[in-house]
């Protein structure tokens, strides 16, 4: 999706959410051993970052479990590759009705919710990684309902990692449900925030936690994060106030590689491999150099993981050759299998293809 559609969605979210509402309070907190070393830091293109909603809450109150429910919008825009992107995420009534043991699916009384991963594990390409969060609390409509279940659905299908190309596909979708959500008299923003996230000359970038608070009192420079929750001094989790309390974290590793390689180029390794004739590890060792140039380029992975992949992948071709060596397959002619005697034919075109290809001049 064009960036310039993000911007006016984030202008609108900013001029709509952030003007009028009462002052909030920003709280930052160091990572979770309270230093900040090198071994924390968040290195470009050396490790990945993601941000977790650690929890949020809405103050007790009448009006809240018997009129609203409470609502989370937030977004963050982080640079992919050669491009700026923006992942949103909405966290709403049939999400969190979703999650609670209660048969009538209502939200209890002083309701909160906890670790809800919003993106990650992205690769930290520099640049600034920007944080929008709104905090709404949303009458109990069924026009709400359904435009809110909409647009829920379609930021849940970008998955995690986040599919940028999904979000590029629905983007548009996302955007149409956020500016109804906007434009929604039934919801009410009570906080809102973007959080400009940059690396620090002294200390690099660092993992961190912030609590944006619907209060401007001095008392708040008191409250801690404990065990990933917003606490008073005395330990005891916040309940009094409407907040949000969300992360930026680092990972090591990607995690997931589905998708990465694609099945059928997995598979065409292994048969090279496994065939047994030069020809064919030939042809195979050429494919293992494609597979090397899309992982190196492949904006999901960093350096260190694209070259482990990458070695993972040679090792399993080298085994299979070995397998092939040492128990011999039996041959098509003998098996007499169509299918088989099929297989071989194509194979031998392959080599062929690929000998025309070796002996082209430079």
């Amino acid at each position: 999706m064009p960036e310039d559609t993000w911007n006016a969605l984030l202008n609108k979210a900013k001029s709509f959410c952030f003007k009028g509402m009462p002052q909030a309070t920003q709280l930052m907190f160091d990572d979770f051993s309270g230093r900040r070393t090198q071994d924390t830091e968040i290195r470009e293109g050396e490790h990945y970052f993601g941000v977790t909603l650690k929890g949020f809450g809405l103050r007790y109150g009448q009006e809240f479990h018997i009129k609203y429910d409470p609502l989370v919008l937030l977004t963050v825009d982080f640079q992919h590759g050669s491009q700026r992107v923006t992942v949103p995420r909405l966290i709403g009534p049939s999400a969190l009705a979703a999650m609670t043991d209660n048969g009538d699916k209502k939200l209890p009384h002083g309701f909160s919710m906890r670790n809800i991963r919003i993106i990650g594990p992205h690769p930290y390409r520099g640049e600034q990684v920007g944080i929008s969060v709104v905090l709404y609390k949303v009458e109990r409509t069924n026009y709400a309902k359904r435009a809110l279940a909409f647009a829920e659905k379609l930021s849940g299908a970008i998955g995690f990692p986040a599919d940028i190309s999904v979000a590029f596909k629905i983007g548009d979708s996302i955007v149409d449900a956020l500016e109804v959500l906007f434009d929604m008299k039934d919801n009410v923003p009570l906080i809102g925030c973007r959080f400009e996230l940059n690396a620090s000359p002294m200390d690099g970038f660092q993992p961190q936690q912030f609590a944006l608070v619907n209060s401007n009192e001095s008392s708040l420079s008191s409250l801690d994060v404990k065990n990933g929750e917003l606490v008073h001094p005395s330990g005891e989790p916040v309940s009094d106030l409407d907040y949000v309390l969300f992360d930026l974290w680092r990972a090591d590793a990607r995690g997931s590689e589905a998708g990465l390689v694609p099945e059928d180029m997995a598979k065409r390794l292994r048969d090279c491999a496994l065939a047994g004739d030069d020809e064919s590890w030939r042809r195979g060792k050429s494919l293992l150099i494609t597979l090397y140039q899309e992982l190196v380029s492949n904006p999901d992975l960093t350096d260190a993981d694209a070259e482990r992949l990458f070695e993972r992948y040679a090792q399993l071709m080298l085994r299979d050759r070995e397998h092939s060596k040492c128990v011999g397959l039996m041959s098509e002619k003998q098996t007499g299998d169509a299918f088989a005697e099929s297989e071989a034919r194509k194979r031998a075109r392959l080599n062929d293809k690929s000998r025309e290809i070796f002996a082209l001049a430079v």
